[in-house]
């Protein structure tokens, strides 16, 4: 495990350094082509942007934080904090694709990343009911597509990992009521279920009868997915709602196209290799 939670901030620069080859380098490096991709590591050895725009909660100044050696930047996070905790505003995408930056304009609804007593949190940290983010731009992605995600539903039913942003052709992510099973929908129907808890990565190709859908490395279902990327809500239902108030946000990775077993299975092991959900 790599101390996912506030110890990650101690992480010693030969560990820091080392991050990209255990999870078997920078994803974007081998899988090329995303539509969108949002993450506290960097993805792409070429991308030179910021990972996040923070706002301090001692006198809400925002300021852009960046990577250093393939991490955040959590040296320049603490030095911005200062005592007090730091949230997301936006969530910046390092593909340059269809989708762009997350972002989340009220303070009520923006997600805990530093906290003023134990330091990084490492992940997106729902602090209240809420927590959503939206691109700026509506855009529809159609069948097929691919996703990749790292979440943890916090064992509470009704937890939103992403969500469409209106009710028809919806594809998203949900723990279901009742079980906390992490469980992939496309067109308002339940399609694939795993009853696992903690660190969770999740993926699904939407190809039509070609269907795919797996949970920590294990293949939930094959068959029929329908449904689109609508204007994605990222930590909550399309309406804005969610029940969870404890779920954590670590990595979404989305392409336009259906990839075949072995780039899902290699892009899975990539994630699996630096979070080690299983």
């Amino acid at each position: 495990m790599l101390g996912l939670g506030t110890g990650i901030n101690k992480l010693s620069s030969a560990e820091a350094a080392s991050i990209a080859s255990r999870s078997g380098g920078y994803l974007l490096d081998t899988y090329s082509g995303a539509a969108a991709a949002y993450s506290l590591r960097q993805l792409s050895s070429s991308y030179s942007g910021n990972a996040v725009k923070v706002r301090r909660s001692s006198d809400n100044t925002e300021t852009d934080i960046g990577f250093v050696g393939g991490e955040l930047d959590t040296a320049s996070l603490s030095s911005f904090a200062g005592a007090g905790d730091a949230f997301v505003v936006s969530w910046f995408d390092q593909s340059g694709g269809t989708l762009g930056d997350l972002v989340q304009i009220s303070s009520a609804q923006q997600r805990k990343i530093y906290d003023g007593s134990s330091g990084y949190v490492g992940y997106l940290e729902r602090v209240s009911n809420g927590g959503l983010y939206r691109p700026a731009t509506k855009t529809t992605i159609s069948q097929p597509f691919s996703f990749f995600g790292v979440y943890d539903h916090g064992g509470l039913s009704g937890s939103y990992f992403f969500d469409a942003y209106g009710s028809n052709n919806r594809a998203g992510v949900i723990d279901n009521s009742g079980q906390n099973a992490t469980q992939v929908f496309g067109g308002g129907s339940i399609y694939g279920a795993r009853n696992i808890t903690g660190t969770t990565i999740t993926s699904a190709v939407f190809n039509g009868a070609s269907s795919t859908v797996s949970v920590n490395g294990e293949t939930a279902v094959t068959g029929t997915l329908t449904g689109s990327f609508d204007f994605i809500t990222l930590g909550a239902r399309y309406t804005g709602t969610s029940t969870s108030t404890n779920d954590k946000i670590f990595e979404l990775v989305i392409y336009e196209d259906a990839k075949n077993d072995t780039d899902r299975v290699g892009i899975q092991n990539n994630l699996n290799g630096f979070y080690q959900a299983y």
